[in-house]
């Protein structure tokens, strides 16, 4: 909940996914995998976050 209220690329999502009719469970559960995506990558790859990334993931 925290990382969709202070990171700016979670909350659009997150708005984006509640305009589209989804639930709020089904928008909270997408940007929890969005975030365990996004550090998997960075684990990986042994980088830093970086707001500026491939949007791809």
């Amino acid at each position: 909940m925290n990382a969709i209220r202070y990171n700016e690329l979670l909350k659009k999502q997150y708005e984006r996914l509640l305009s589209n009719n989804k639930k709020k469970k089904v928008a909270i559960i997408a940007c929890m995998r969005k975030l365990i995506l996004i550090s998997y990558s960075m684990f990986k790859n042994k980088a830093d976050f970086s707001v500026d990334f491939n949007h791809s993931i």
